[in-house]
């Protein structure tokens, strides 16, 4: 269970995480950082307490709509900024001109011998 954005992937996919046993909402695994908690999930997800559930037509439609609107307001999930943002990202470029230069005198030499 590795995902960032649980309401993404339930609005995607139609699928809801039913018997969560940690905290309010579902999150990533890596933020769950003690043995007992893992205990906990694992033994329900082994038993079945803890599975996927598909969502019925109409509570999909609802729970698209409803993310739309928060994507749309812009409280959803967004990516950080670049941090070279506003540099320019050319391509590769010569080391310098000595060594292309020499490159080209090198086949030189070689034509003329």
């Amino acid at each position: 269970m590795k995902y960032a954005d649980y309401d993404a992937l339930v609005v995607e996919w139609g699928v809801e995480l039913i018997g969560w046993t940690e905290g309010a909402g579902v999150c990533p695994i890596k933020r769950i950082n003690t043995a007992p908690q893992l205990r906990r999930l694992l033994a329900a997800l082994n038993n079945g307490a803890c599975h996927w559930e598909q969502l019925p037509e109409d509570e999909w439609s609802k729970r698209k709509a409803a993310y739309k609107a928060r994507m749309d307001a812009g409280l959803g999930r967004q990516r950080a900024p670049r941090r070279d943002r506003g540099v320019s990202r050319k391509g590769k470029q010569p080391i310098s001109n000595d060594i292309v230069n020499s490159d080209s005198s090198d086949e030189e030499n070689l034509d003329a011998a």
